[in-house]
């Protein structure tokens, strides 16, 4: 029991050696108020300037790529807008954030749809002149995603789809013109979470409550989530608290197994 102790406490460390950066980030054990989780429909893709610094006397401009997006299905929302800017946040090697701009152009066009997870702009605080758009970005740091929801059917949500995590498959890369279907599918899980953590605070009923969490019980990055918190905020029955967290314990142990 110790050892599968020490695994989750390990995997709870995103530890990145390629880059050289390394930090904490707590797994989540409830549904964000402050987060926005919806369906959209991607209209306009936009550059902003954030930034700017003097190397060798020139100046040389950051750039970031902004998507202008209609919602489509609103899962989730702390404040109504028209249309959303959504700027998608990468981790650099000094676990700073940057826009790969260039990335995000090839994978996001105008007209696709998207799922996204979402917090207000911390970076791209100035909002447009449009009082009816809100800025919003993606981040490691705010637990958000911007993921493709139009590439196949078995990568499509919506608010009503209830999602089986156990039919997971993480995606290898062979061709570089895979990764926008890989990183759709990476986050397919990501998303529906936010769905089920909302469907436990809004429900009233026990057994609805533990059919999710039996669900939950197969989540794949299990280092992002604290499912004993979870199922012992939202059920009673102390019997199948238990039962769900041998099962997790024994998902936790067989990743584990394989990453060593």
């Amino acid at each position: 029991m110790i050892k599968y102790l020490l695994a989750i406490i390990a995997l709870l460390f995103f530890t990145n050696t390629n880059f050289g950066c390394s930090l904490y980030i707590k797994p989540i054990s409830d549904f964000d108020p402050a987060h926005f989780v919806f369906i959209g429909e991607i209209v306009e893709v936009f550059d902003v300037d954030y930034g700017s610094q003097i190397i060798k006397s020139q100046i040389i401009k950051y750039k970031a790529v902004g998507f202008k997006v209609k919602i489509l299905e609103n899962i989730y929302s702390p404040k109504q807008a028209a249309y959303l800017e959504v700027f998608p946040l990468s981790l650099t090697p000094g676990c700073s954030l940057v826009s790969e701009t260039k990335r995000l152009r090839e994978m996001f066009l105008v007209g696709s749809q998207v799922r996204i997870v979402a917090k207000e702009a911390t970076m791209f605080k100035n909002q447009p002149v449009d009082d009816s758009i809100i800025r919003l970005e993606t981040s490691i740091f705010n637990r958000g995603s911007f993921s493709r929801n139009d590439l196949r059917e078995n990568l499509r949500s919506s608010g009503k789809s209830f999602y089986e995590y156990g039919d997971f498959l993480q995606m290898q890369r062979k061709l570089t013109a895979e990764d926008v279907l890989i990183h759709s599918a990476h986050y397919l899980p990501e998303f529906e979470l936010r769905k089920d953590l909302l469907r436990l605070k809004e429900t009233k009923s026990e057994d609805e409550k533990i059919r999710i969490l039996e669900r939950l019980v197969f989540y794949p990055h299990v280092h992002k989530l604290d499912y004993p918190k979870i199922a012992r905020a939202y059920i009673k029955n102390r019997d199948k608290i238990e039962v769900l967290e041998k099962q997790w314990e024994q998902k936790v142990q067989e990743i584990y197994s394989k990453q060593r």
